[in-house]
């Protein structure tokens, strides 16, 4: 495996789409899954002593929750006008790669986007993830900027919204 790195190469960082006092919607800069094939956007929490969810407040907890109600929503319902129909969202909550590096998990749930055509996954099978530096990671193209701009001017709607109103988080901040 080639590991040397293209000088020429633009950095990626980590998209914020929108922000609670406890969340932050990102989109990863190396997602699992390509934008072509469903895409991948993640939640994680702003407290990084926080490993898992057994350790959130009760109203993160509920936070929680909701925002990747939301959040799931926005994506699946933009991804659908955009001519990607999402079949499903697997909501994954892992952490396991941290201790690969040595380092303390930080709470943080996945969302990928399966649609029927994927090449980097099998159709309705369970995701399936090669070692984290494997290359292909490198090469997967992360939602785009309008795409991002999209779901998160949806997630601030949705967050209005009726069906959503039963919570209503202390900050809710567009970044994007």
């Amino acid at each position: 495996m080639n590991t040397q790195k293209d000088p020429t190469a633009k950095a990626r960082t980590d998209a914020i789409l929108v922000q609670t006092r406890s969340f932050t919607l990102r989109s990863p800069a190396h997602p699992h899954v390509p934008a072509c094939d469903g895409g991948h956007l993640f939640l994680e929490v702003n407290d990084p002593a926080i490993e898992d969810r057994t350790q959130l407040s009760a109203e993160a907890a509920i936070e929680c929750m909701w925002f990747t109600m939301v959040a799931g929503q926005a994506f699946a319902e933009i991804m659908s006008e955009s001519g990607q129909e999402l079949y499903r969202i697997n909501y994954q909550d892992n952490g396991n790669w941290s201790f690969l590096r040595g380092e303390r998990p930080r709470m943080h749930i996945h969302l990928y986007g399966r649609i029927e055509s994927e090449r980097s996954q099998t159709y309705g099978q369970a995701l399936f993830f090669p070692a984290p530096e494997d290359e292909r990671y490198r090469t997967f193209e992360p939602l785009g900027e309008d795409m991002l701009k999209r779901i998160s001017a949806r997630v601030m709607e949705l967050a209005a919204s009726p069906k959503y109103q039963w919570h209503q988080p202390v900050v809710l901040e567009r970044a994007l």
